[in-house]
């Protein structure tokens, strides 16, 4: 029987010390693409939904390899993404 791996992208809020969410993958490319959708899309809402000066405390990090981070508010809030890959 084939090894088949799988992916899964765990969002850990850091400030909550809980996974905020997870999805399973078949591939990595599709798992790395999710972290980058998915950490843009809240990094997008917390700037959109804030003024210009918490805005400017938002330090946002998205990398190709699958890691992804967003403080806001000088780091009182923080959430991460990472690609775990499940033999």
């Amino acid at each position: 029987m084939e090894n088949m791996k799988k992916y899964i992208v765990i969002c850990y809020a850091v400030h909550e010390e809980k996974i905020e969410r997870y999805k399973t993958f078949d591939n990595k490319k599709d798992a790395y693409i999710f972290v980058k959708e998915d950490s843009q899309n809240l990094y997008k809402q917390k700037s959109h939904n804030s003024d210009d000066d918490w805005n400017a405390k938002i330090d946002f990090t998205c990398g190709d390899d699958g890691v992804a981070s967003l403080s806001v508010d000088d780091k009182e809030y923080i959430w991460t993404w990472e690609v775990i890959e499940i033999n």
